[in-house]
């Protein structure tokens, strides 16, 4: 398993914070509905 942790730069003229969360190709309820965790675990296996 890998694990980067990083720093960001942070920007002062939106308070130093950073979006989250953004790119997403569905949304967290349609993922949900038709997603499964076996699933997951299948698409994650080197």
């Amino acid at each position: 398993m890998e694990v980067c942790l990083l720093l960001g730069k942070g920007n002062p003229e939106w308070n130093y914070s950073a979006p989250h969360g953004a790119g997403r190709l569905m949304s967290r309820t349609k993922a949900k509905a038709n997603l499964s965790m076996d699933e997951y675990r299948e698409t994650m296996k080197g």
